[in-house]
C-alpha cells in the first residue's frame, strides 16, 4: 500500500523508505497515523529505555554536585527536564519492562502503544510469546480494533490467525491470495501433529537412531 496521507512510527522514528520495495497496491488511507512494530525491534527498545533513564539519573546525580553551591532555584531548574523524562519514561508502561519477564514486558509495551483511529502493522508478534500470552495479545488487539484502528499482522502463528473474523492472505511467489484458517498449511500441520504427534516423532527420531 501507498499513501502519502499516513504517518508511520517504527518505534517512535519515522520508517525511511526502502529502495528496492516497489507498490503492489495503492488506496487512499483513512487512519491519520500508524505503528509499525517487530518484535526483532523490542530489545532494542528496552535498552534505549535503560540508557535513557541511566543518563537522565546521572544527570540528577551531577548536578547535585556541581550546584551545590547554587539557589535551591537554580538546582530545580537545571533538574527539570532530566526528571520530567524519568518520569515520563517511568509512565509509560504499566510495569518496568525490564523487570518483566519478556512476555509480560511485551504485552505492556502494546497495551502502551495502541491508540484509537490509526493504522497499526506488526511483524510476527507472536516470536516471544507463549500460547496464553498469545491470547492475550489478540484481547488487546480486538480492545484497539473496537476503538476504530485497523490492524495488519505479518505471523506464522495459527493463535494469531484465529482473530475473529480476520481477513488471511497467503503470501505466493508474485500475488498475494485470500484463504481460509482452515486451509493454511501450518494450520493442518499443527492439527495433524496435535492429534497424532507420535506419528511424527516415529519418523523423526527413527531417523535419528539410524545414523
Amino acid at each position: 500500500m501507498c499513501s502519502s496521507d499516513l504517518e508511520l512510527y517504527q518505534i517512535g522514528k519515522p520508517i525511511e523508505k526502502h529502495p528496492h520495495v516497489s507498490c503492489i497496491k495503492e488506496t487512499t488511507l483513512k487512519k491519520p497515523k500508524g505503528f509499525y512494530f517487530s518484535s526483532e525491534d523490542f530489545t532494542t527498545y528496552i535498552k534505549e529505555l535503560e540508557d535513557e533513564l541511566k543518563s537522565s539519573k546521572e544527570e540528577l546525580e551531577h548536578i547535585d554536585k556541581t550546584y551545590s553551591h547554587r539557589s535551591p532555584l537554580a538546582k530545580s531548574l537545571a533538574k527539570m527536564p532530566h526528571a520530567r523524562t524519568i518520569h515520563e519514561i517511568s509512565s509509560l508502561h504499566d510495569r518496568p519492562l525490564n523487570h518483566a519477564s519478556h512476555g509480560e514486558a511485551y504485552l505492556s509495551f502494546f497495551k502502551s502503544r495502541m491508540r484509537d483511529n490509526q493504522l497499526i502493522l506488526l511483524d510476527e508478534p507472536e516470536t516471544p510469546l507463549s500460547f496464553s500470552n498469545q491470547l492475550a495479545l489478540l484481547y488487546i488487539l480486538k480492545d484497539t480494533i473496537d476503538r476504530g484502528s485497523q490492524v495488519i499482522i505479518a505471523t506464522h502463528s495459527p493463535i494469531i490467525m484465529a482473530f475473529p473474523n480476520a481477513d488471511i492472505y497467503l503470501f505466493t511467489d508474485d500475488r498475494l491470495v485470500s484463504t481460509h484458517y482452515d486451509d493454511l498449511e501450518n494450520v493442518k500441520t499443527l492439527k495433524n501433529f496435535l492429534n497424532d504427534p507420535n506419528r511424527f516423532l516415529h519418523h523423526l527420531f527413527l531417523d535419528h537412531d539410524d545414523h
